[in-house]
């Protein structure tokens, strides 16, 4: 069977079907390296949680310093699929399991992620986040989606933002 030279339509003569997109109303944004460094954020919560640490219970960040927090947190992410998207109880895990293993009440871990969320949510903005918003706020609706656990009502966020999901609030990553 011979096959014909493929037939493109003629546009000029043919209907478009194809219609502009409408105007967006609404945005979203995730936080972390969007806002601000999260890099400087989460260095500055396990230091913060580190020193906390040192004061009450010294053998947990005498065995355990951060990066030894976060394997743990792999850990129990690989062998636990279900929980990976929940980071802040892949950290109280690993804070449970590491009071354990150095002696301590696994009861601690409860205080201690309160102390690293509390500095987890300390941020700087980038510079031009704030203007950005105020702006963005006049004309759309804002919203987060985020794999991480930075809280923007603690961060001072939540008036620019009608709503906020998190990997935790959503049950998956």
């Amino acid at each position: 069977m011979e096959k014909g030279p493929l037939h493109a339509p003629n546009a000029a003569s043919e209907p478009s079907r194809h219609r502009p997109a409408p105007a967006p109303r609404a945005l979203t944004f995730d936080l972390d390296d969007t806002l601000w460094d999260v890099a400087e954020v989460i260095g500055h919560a396990d230091q913060t949680l580190h020193h906390w640490l040192t004061r009450r219970y010294p053998r947990l960040p005498a065995q355990y310093s951060a990066a030894g927090l976060r394997r743990i947190m792999g850990d129990i992410a690989q062998a636990q699929p279900q929980r990976a998207h929940d980071l802040s109880d892949l950290r109280h895990q690993a804070l449970v399991e590491a009071a354990r293993a150095t002696g301590y009440d696994s009861r601690i871990a409860d205080d201690a992620l309160a102390v690293f969320l509390e500095a987890r949510n300390q941020v700087r903005l980038y510079g031009d986040v704030l203007p950005a918003l105020e702006t963005l706020a006049t004309r759309y609706t804002l919203a987060v989606i985020t794999n991480g656990n930075a809280d923007i009502t603690r961060i001072g966020l939540g008036g620019f933002f009608a709503a906020s999901i998190s990997a935790a609030d959503a049950g998956c990553a």
